[in-house]
């Protein structure tokens, strides 16, 4: 929403929202990792999966 605000200030605020928000998930979803994997979140396995997962967010919001 905040690319579509005509308001540069109006934008700034949406955008924030936005990042906020996902760096949020990122928190939660890597606190959920922890609890239910036996597995260490340093495995390379578990990285590398969250790592390609971030990619193709922010590629997806590139092309969108």
């Amino acid at each position: 929403m905040g690319d579509f605000v005509y308001s540069p200030f109006r934008s700034v605020i949406f955008l924030a929202i936005v990042t906020g928000a996902f760096f949020q998930a990122i928190f939660v979803i890597l606190k959920w990792i922890r609890d239910k994997s036996e597995q260490k979140l340093s495995r390379f396995a578990v990285v590398s999966r969250f790592a390609v997962g971030i990619l193709v967010v922010y590629l997806i919001n590139i092309f969108v």
